[in-house]
């Protein structure tokens, strides 16, 4: 029986990039264990589809990556978008969720929206970031938001747009105690190592400017210890190939990893991360950090005028305060982060005062992020209908 009786039987989910096919993979198998009688379709991508998600229009026709790219397939992405507008305003589903990529998702709930169907939108945009106005236009386009962080809901709530704090699926997914014995043995390295985790970017950009820093730091790191590990994930061998001929010379023992950052993460002492998700997913994994981050010093000056949030990486951001040491731009120099790096080695009351509040954080964002979407989505539908 249905955990929810009076509940959507027609729920419509809209993915347009890998990160929202794991969201959304996560609320349909949320949603069905409450109610194996809900039928639910959509945009969807590889994860959705194995959890059995009727593929009306598949994730990898949207899945543009880069300006260049998204400028020449603007025509079919646009026939694309007034088709799924098309579709959904002749089958009048009862909910209808879009998961991120605001850009296709946001005007096809706005439709849906004037049409009177329940539309709703998953994950904020960074407005505490820039573009404030952006809040306002939100409650404009969508009859609610989930959002990821608990600091985001105010910002929305204040246009009168119904807004909650679900939590965020990675404190969900990752274990409050990380296993970071088993981690080491999995890769290969000694439970006593002096372990580096180094993420530099997953971008050829970050590449360009990160890696020679990263590098330069770690070969200066490498005369205070001989022994130093240095793990680095690689997602494809492109950024492997490319990494590993931007390190030649060093000689400090490099472990790279092809399952992604977690791995490497909990099996860390400390990390040296380039600014992005990965401070966050960082946190998670309860490793010490030092977050640094260079740019075309453009692109810097633009982003520097627009940004409105004194911090840039998100452990800082939702604590308000520098937890993690940020050295950007001309900040970011090996010698600088030699000696942030090396404090974090070397002195256990600066790695507990950044391990003390990653507990926390955890503890903040693990809230069964897609089971509290679910129930939330169900909570507004139900209301629209008393």
């Amino acid at each position: 029986m249905a955990l929810f009786a009076d509940s959507p039987k027609l729920v419509v989910l809209l993915a347009a990039e890998p990160s929202a096919d794991a969201l959304g993979a996560s609320i349909a198998q949320a949603w069905q264990m409450h109610d194996p009688s809900v039928r639910l379709v959509g945009m969807a991508g590889p994860l959705m589809r194995a959890l059995g998600v009727e593929d009306w229009w598949q994730m990898e026709q949207v899945s543009v990556m880069g300006l260049w790219e998204v400028l020449k397939q603007y025509p079919r992405l646009k026939r694309l978008q007034t088709e799924v507008m098309n579709r959904l305003l002749s089958e009048k589903p009862d909910c209808v969720l879009g998961i991120d990529g605001p850009d296709f998702n946001l005007a096809i709930e706005s439709v849906l929206r004037q049409a009177a169907i329940p539309s709703y939108h998953l994950v904020a945009p960074t407005v505490w970031a820039w573009r404030p106005g952006r809040a306002a236009r939100m409650a404009e386009k969508t009859d609610g938001l989930l959002c990821l962080f608990p600091f985001e809901p105010p910002y929305f709530l204040v246009h009168d747009l119904p807004a909650v704090a679900i939590g965020h699926p990675l404190a969900d997914q990752l274990p409050l105690i990380p296993d970071k014995l088993s981690a080491r043995q999995a890769l290969g390295i000694e439970a006593d190592a002096k372990v580096l985790a180094v993420l530099p970017g997953s971008r050829r950009s970050e590449w360009q400017y990160n890696a020679p820093l990263f590098w330069q730091t770690i070969g200066q790191l490498q005369q205070q210890d001989a022994e130093l590990v240095v793990l680095v994930p690689c997602l494809h061998e492109r950024m492997q190939q490319t990494l590993v001929a931007s390190a030649k010379g060093l000689s400090v023992r490099f472990v790279i990893v092809q399952q992604g950052a977690r791995q490497v993460l909990t099996a860390a002492d400390v990390a040296l991360v380039a600014s992005g998700t990965a401070t966050l997913e960082t946190a998670l994994c309860h490793t010490p950090m030092v977050v640094a981050y260079r740019m075309h010093w453009l692109s810097h000056g633009i982003i520097r005028r627009l940004l409105r949030t004194r911090w840039i990486a998100l452990p800082n951001i939702i604590a308000n305060r520098g937890v993690v040491p940020e050295l950007l731009q001309s900040d970011a120099t090996p010698e600088a982060l030699v000696a942030a790096l090396s404090s974090l080695f070397n002195d256990a009351l600066a790695r507990q005062a950044q391990l003390s509040w990653f507990e926390q954080m955890h503890q903040q964002l693990k809230r069964n992020a897609a089971q509290t979407a679910v129930a939330q989505l169900i909570q507004w539908w139900q209301v629209r209908r008393a």
